[in-house]
């Protein structure tokens, strides 16, 4: 006679381990497990419900987060080219449900066509490829294939999506052959750009080339009490006099040929000269000087270029196209230096985004995949050419991999198929620009096209096969930042379909959610202090397609796409996973797509079950498990009144250790044949249980000492539950324990003697 002590704090275990008894998490790990959450102390607790928000038509779908604040926040639903919103667990514009509790449910169950959607350029092969950043009440959004968009918040009930038109750069890199563009015009529009070799096509209208040439002049002069010529100023400027004089010296400033406007000036008394300087953010401007007798009043730019931007308005010829100037060029000569726009049909969008040193970054286009595109500081929009350091600026790793994500972490660090990077200012010291940035190759384990996730100070990924995830953080030993496999002893065969989305939870338990490519959620619980990671999974009467997360003061809520097919027809369903922190028993919500409806008055037929039609569904009435009911007509009846009651979807929520082995480091019993008599299972909170050695082969436990019927509140109990098995001895024996009611089950370990034969 042997005995097994077990807690669960090891999760899911690969089935390659499971004759690796040696190993310390091998007697704390399950070989299977189903609805169970993973807690951080070791314990099984099965989840509650899902709770039923809309439904659609559609064959797939994404959940995006959009976090305005810690109290207001929204999920975006993403499906046939148009997002819809859900605050409050409504769909904005759908009225939602008025009158309060004592109506009946109080969700917003009957979704009427008034709903507030925006039309979106992704359709439902594009949706799960969308990348995003949001800051406040703004969101950018980016795929390969479409150009990027951004979405606003203006209020609860206005929002808008509109396309961002990077007519200003970026651009690509500049031409190294001989061919040249002259323009016919230095601004206008309706002007000429003339090639000297065959370089347009008829798709080219609509975008946009940078002429870059070098500068007429870069000083313009005053000697005298008269003006300077106007000079073309972009960027850092400097500002001189010289001489003994007496008087005023002013600098004048135009946009776009306006009006010129006093800038400047500058008073001397026979005794002293000036030095000024400053920079010009905005295209169009103009300055010039104003001096004085026997000054000379020089102002420089400090740029040795212009850069011209014209936007291509018709095709006439390979070689000729006409155009509208958006910034001015310098001159009506041929330059050498010119590129076109980095994002367009023709070069491809952005695959990545993130925010990084007040800077927007993007990359991964298709005809320049290993290129980081930063916006200039404080302008996330901005990506037009100058030589400021606060200016715009790309950047080519040295690779041919594709960038498929970008994440900050102190630094930018980058993800291509084939390598992870990390880009930094080479001196930190400086600010980031020109020649001072750096990118470091900081692992080569590739990424797939999913979003990284940040966990504390943890950034977490998914290999290029898809069926791995990956943590990557700084180590002051290597002075860099490592990876660490998260699937070496377990999860690998839970995300093996593949992983289509990844998201975080962090209150009240830390748990990463990996929504896969056959349906399932593997989950993750993750306390990278602790050193705790374990896995579980999620299963339900469908199929998975997406998940989020929105933040709350006291819990963050998951939230759920699942495809359902019920009383025959195919539907998508938004649900959310409830709060399990319920604060009375009548709150118990263990059922999936379900509704709450709340009476003042108490009431046996229960109404608004549309979503639920022709299906056999599972109730809790006033904390207690009522039998199962059919709904007809959208409603069903229950055996009496009833002031609170759930009704929704079945699940079971089971967990199977490891085999036994009683190996105590010399011997081991896996090749003994092994059999349990008894289960004894340390519960908390919890209200009965079954177990056995399948699945269809269970035994229940007595909850109460009296036969209570269905439909009646059972209090809930902590202790140990003792329950006989039968079954056969075998080599590999391990027994299932099982919550198969919609009622709450916390499994803290078990204790079980444990026969051993030959």
């Amino acid at each position: 006679m042997a005995f097994c002590i077990n807690s669960f704090n090891g999760g899911y275990f690969s089935s390659y381990l499971r004759g690796r008894a040696e190993l310390e998490k091998y007697h704390n790990a399950l070989q299977d497990v189903s609805n169970f959450h993973l807690l951080p102390y070791g314990a099984l607790q099965n989840r509650a419900g899902t709770y039923f928000i809309a439904d659609e038509q559609s064959d797939d779908m994404r959940l995006i987060t959009f976090q305005y604040n810690i109290d207001q926040s929204y999920a975006l639903i993403l499906f046939d080219n148009k997002i819809k919103i859900i605050s409050n667990d409504d769909v904005i514009g759908s009225g939602g449900f008025e009158g309060g509790f004592s109506d009946g449910f109080d969700s917003g169950f009957e979704v009427d066509l008034s709903e507030y959607s925006l039309q979106t350029p992704w359709d439902n092969t594009q949706i799960h490829g969308i990348q995003f950043h949001q800051e406040a009440d703004t969101m950018w959004l980016v795929h390969p294939e479409t150009p990027p968009h951004k979405l606003v918040r203006n209020s609860e009930t206005d929002w808008s999506l509109t396309e961002i038109e990077y007519k200003k750069g970026p651009f690509l890199r500049y031409n190294i052959t001989d061919t040249t563009i002259t323009p016919s015009a230095t601004t206008g529009s309706g002007i000429t750009l003339t090639a000297s070799d065959d370089l347009f096509q008829a798709e080219d209208v609509g975008r946009t080339i940078e002429l870059r040439q070098i500068r007429t002049d870069s000083t313009t002069t005053a000697t005298s009490a008269s003006y300077s010529p106007w000079i073309k100023v972009k960027g850092k400027w400097d500002f001189s006099t010289r001489g003994t004089w007496t008087g005023t010296v002013k600098i004048y400033r135009r946009i776009n040929g306006g009006t010129q406007a006093e800038f400047r000036s500058f008073n001397a008394s026979s005794d002293n000269n000036f030095l000024a300087d400053g920079e010009e953010k905005e295209d169009g401007v103009e300055m010039r000087v104003y001096g004085a007798s026997s000054c000379t009043a020089t102002l420089t730019v400090d740029d040795f270029f212009v850069y011209g931007v014209a936007e291509i308005t018709g095709y006439t010829s390979p070689t000729q196209v006409t155009a509208d100037i958006l910034s001015d060029c310098d001159a009506t000569t041929a330059t050498h230096d010119w590129a076109f726009n980095a994002f367009s049909e023709a070069s491809g969008y952005p695959t990545a985004i993130a925010l990084w040193n007040e800077r927007m970054c993007l990359g991964g286009t298709l005809q320049q995949p290993n290129t980081v595109f930063l916006s200039r500081v404080d302008e996330w929009d901005n990506f037009q050419s100058s030589n400021s350091p606060y200016d715009a600026m790309s950047y080519k790793l040295n690779t041919s991999e594709t960038i498929q994500w970008m994440q900050e972490q102190g630094d930018l660090v980058i993800g291509t198929s084939g390598n992870e990077y990390k880009l930094k200012p080479r001196d930190d010291a400086e600010p980031l620009g020109g020649d001072n940035v750096l990118a470091r190759r900081e692992g080569a384990e590739g990424s797939v096209n999913i979003q990284a996730v940040t966990v504390s100070d943890i950034l977490l990924f998914i290999s290029r096969d898809g069926k791995r995830s990956r943590s990557m953080g700084y180590s002051f030993e290597a002075d860099k930042l490592k990876s660490q496999n998260l699937n070496s002893l377990a999860g690998e065969e839970l995300i093996k379909s593949g992983v289509r989305q990844v998201v975080y939870k962090q209150n009240p338990y830390p748990e990463l959610y990996f929504v896969t490519n056959e349906g399932t959620v593997a989950i993750m619980t993750y306390d990278q202090e602790q050193n705790i990671y374990g896995w579980s999974k999620l299963d339900t009467e469908g199929y998975f397609k997406s998940a989020t997360v929105l933040k709350g003061r006291d819990a963050d809520i998951v939230y759920f796409a699942v495809e359902r097919t019920l009383n025959g027809i195919t539907t998508m369903f938004i649900e959310k996973m409830v709060d399990r922190n319920f604060e009375n028993q009548e709150d118990w919500f263990f059922v999936d797509c379900g509704l709450t409806g709340i009476y003042e008055t108490p009431t046996d037929t229960i109404t608004g079950l549309v979503h639920l039609e022709g299906e056999s569904v599972v109730i809790i009435a006033d904390g207690g498990n009522h039998p199962s009911r059919v709904v007809s007509g959208g409603q069903i009846t229950l055996e009496r009144a009833y002031s609170k009651v759930h009704v929704g979807l079945g699940y079971m929520s089971y967990a199977r250790p490891m085999s036994i082995d009683t190996s105590d480091g010399y011997q081991s019993a896996q090749n003994s044949k092994k059999k349990h008599n008894v289960l004894e299972v340390k519960v908390k909170d919890s209200v009965g249980m079954s177990a056995g050695s399948s699945l269809d082969k269970l035994s229940n436990v007595r909850v109460v000492k009296s036969n209570a019927p269905m439909g009646v509140s059972i209090p809930s109990y902590t202790g140990v539950y003792r329950i006989p098995i039968s079954g056969r001895h075998e080599e590999e024996y391990a027994p299932y324990m099982v919550q198969s009611n919609p009622q709450p089950l916390e499994i803290l370990g078990y204790v079980s003697p444990v026969s051993v034969g030959v």
